[in-house]
């Protein structure tokens, strides 16, 4: 279930890479990507994994590699 929280059928995200900038987040139209921010333990999460489209603007916002594209096929 974990997996399922950090992964949609185009992107994985990659919580130790995540500095919790929050430029996904504020990026992504569809509300795909959440947040955990928790005072001890932050970083982005996949809310809506239906509805992620490939877009991949989370992917071109991020400066940490955080968020990779996976490969379908």
């Amino acid at each position: 279930r974990r997996i399922e929280a950090l992964s949609t059928k185009h992107i994985f995200i990659n919580t130790h890479n995540c500095k919790a900038c929050w430029k996904c987040y504020e990026a992504c139209k569809r509300n795909v990507i959440g947040r955990v921010n928790l005072f001890f333990h932050k970083h982005a999460k996949i809310n809506n994994a239906d509805k992620c489209t490939g877009c991949l603007l989370c992917i071109k916002v991020c400066s940490h590699n955080a968020i990779i594209q996976l490969k379908n096929g």
